[in-house]
């Protein structure tokens, strides 16, 4: 869809330009139209689940995707969101004046991509190996956990190719195109399964699921259970084709549109995590669940959050190089990412 290049650097800075392919969106519509009959299909024969709902909210934002004006506007309100922790986490700027429909000029993010570090995090030693595998799974988990609960304004494509690790595992995260804002009563219902997940009482869960709005053929809290872990926790995993999957015994008749790509964002964490061969993010629905029991950062539990206002474009004379962080991931704070965002969460 675009192409990322380095520009000539201003006397301060560099910047990323991100320029979207001429008619690349009636293609993509023509393949959304195949997909739609596809999903179509399977959700009638094989895979017992709403389908069709999914490829329809994809649809709606992939079309979002090709207004590089509304991604400059999500990427600086995330941005400014988590400024705070931006040691840990590099989020771009939009430079103003320079930022139309179909091409965004922005803050250069300094760092490779996520699988060459991978293959340079191989070449450590174990034990070096085993901390740097951590020290980046549980920043990814931070910057989504604290997007999706702390405005709900998220980032809804992490795949490798998005993110980038800078010196000291400082992790930036590209390309908002694909983003979502997650009403408030959604968080709120997911911040309860996300806790009823890691209580592990399937009627809870199975409430929670409930309140969520994901409705199934049948009431059985058990296979709803499982269902729940399969969405939306880094330790289940759900084949649809498997025979004893839980779709097989049943089906699940509406999910929440608004939930899709939150489900996307576990599967594809679920994902960095077996890929880098690391068991940080598999302990349980650990990516979210300290930050969804903080009282000071996630008071969205008791009362609507104030939201931000979405953040005025970077000028030139504000680009800077990236700070360098070497050290602030937290001596005995190593046993894995629910331990080390419960930690950062009481600084919250």
């Amino acid at each position: 869809m675009h192409a990322v290049a380095t520009g000539d650097a201003p006397k301060n800075g560099l910047v990323a330009v991100k320029v979207q392919y001429p008619g690349a969106l009636p293609v993509m519509v023509s393949d959304l139209k195949n997909i739609r009959a596809a999903a179509f299909y399977l959700s009638k024969t094989e895979i017992k689940f709403d389908l069709v709902s999914a490829v329809d909210e994809l649809n709606k934002q992939i079309r979002l995707e090709f207004d590089f004006t509304r991604e400059a506007r999500v990427m600086d309100t995330i941005s400014e969101h988590l400024r705070p922790q931006s040691k840990r986490l590099q989020i771009p700027r939009s430079v103003g004046g320079l930022v139309t429909k179909s091409s965004l000029v922005m803050s250069f993010i300094e760092g490779v991509p996520l699988l060459e570090a991978r293959t340079r995090v191989s070449q450590m030693s174990p034990r070096a190996r085993d901390a740097a595998k951590r020290l980046i799974l549980s920043r990814i988990s931070e910057a989504y956990g604290r997007m999706i609960f702390g405005e709900g304004l998220f980032q809804a494509d992490g795949h490798p190719g998005n993110i980038l690790i800078g010196r000291g595992g400082r992790v930036g995260l590209l390309d908002y195109g694909q983003s979502k804002q997650l009403p408030d009563e959604k968080r709120r219902a997911f911040a309860e399964l996300v806790l009823a997940l890691n209580r592990g009482r399937a009627s809870e869960i199975s409430a929670a699921l409930g309140d969520l709005g994901v409705v199934t053929e049948r009431k059985d809290p058990e296979i709803r259970t499982e269902m729940a872990y399969g969405m939306f926790d880094t330790r289940g995993k759900v084949n649809p084709f498997d025979p004893n999957s839980p779709l097989k015994q049943s089906a699940i008749s509406t999910f929440p549109a608004d939930m899709f790509f939150v489900m996307r964002v576990v599967q594809l964490l679920r994902g960095l995590a077996d890929g880098m061969a690391c068991r940080v993010l598999q302990g349980g629905s650990c990516l979210f669940r300290g930050v969804a029991r903080s009282p000071n950062l996630i008071h969205f539990l008791s009362e609507t959050p104030p939201k931000s206002k979405l953040c005025r474009p970077l000028n030139v004379s504000d680009i800077r190089s990236p700070a360098i962080n070497k050290n602030d991931f937290p001596a005995g704070r190593r046993n894995g990412t629910a331990s080390y965002l419960s930690y950062l969460y009481k600084l919250s």
